[in-house]
């Protein structure tokens, strides 16, 4: 009883004071705008559909990336007047900000992992979310999104 009463409290102090574990609490938050495709850009990008095998709604990026909203998760509709209220991130500014977590983060990941450390993805860096914004209507949704097709090998 003692050991397992010492190794519950063990393991509750290493993951609280964890280095890797403080960094995906401090996550960079970025807000892209979905933007539907009008022909210019190739046929699979500004695409919003359901996607039964992922069990989401999946946003492939105008110019970057497909996203997933899985079910279960919450939206947000907003008046049109709150976009302001939102630091949005171009689409070209995402491999900058992956250079600059990585270079925040170099020394913990090093201490914990060594210099041979994993590869972190865009969801263990970003706590991403999609903006689509509906003029007509006068309001924006937004929606808490997840990186797909991260950590596969290419």
């Amino acid at each position: 009883m003692k050991r397992t009463l010492y190794t519950f409290f063990v393991s509750v102090l290493v993951s609280t004071f964890n280095p890797i574990h403080a960094q995906y609490d401090n996550k960079d938050i970025i807000y892209l705008v979905f933007q539907e495709n009008d022909g210019s850009a190739p046929y699979n990008r500004g695409k919003k559909f359901y996607y039964e095998r992922e069990k989401g709604t999946v946003f492939n990026h105008l110019v970057r990336g497909s996203f997933l909203f899985k079910d279960g998760m919450k939206s947000d509709t907003l008046d049109l007047s709150e976009l302001h209220k939102f630091k949005i991130t171009k689409a070209e500014e995402i491999d900058k900000l992956v250079a600059n977590w990585r270079e925040r983060n170099h020394d913990d990941l090093v201490s914990y992992y060594g210099d041979n450390y994993p590869p972190f993805d865009k969801n263990g860096m970003f706590e991403t979310y999609i903006i689509e914004i509906f003029d007509e209507d006068g309001c924006i949704v937004v929606y808490p999104v997840s990186w797909r097709g991260e950590n596969t090998t290419r």
